[in-house]
């Protein structure tokens, strides 16, 4: 059955977090097929992510609905 794509937005709890989140990244040595092999579950996965300056984050999904995301998230 074919995926559909979902867009995530998500917004840090605390500016501390977002501080940490954006010097943790940029510190990152991770390549982008490790990046998507860690976020592969079984019913989902994420394609892309996308991080700026602001308070929020995209992230691209593929699911067959947007339950199996969250679940695999939780």
């Amino acid at each position: 059955m074919a995926q559909n794509k979902f867009m995530a937005i998500h917004t840090y709890l605390t500016s501390e977090i977002r501080e940490q989140f954006l010097d943790d990244l940029s510190q990152s040595e991770t390549t982008e097929s490790e990046w998507a092999k860690n976020w592969t579950f079984d019913k989902c996965r994420a394609i892309a992510t996308w991080t700026g300056a602001d308070d929020f984050f995209f992230c691209l999904w593929e699911a067959k609905n947007q339950d199996d995301i969250l679940v695999s998230l939780t």
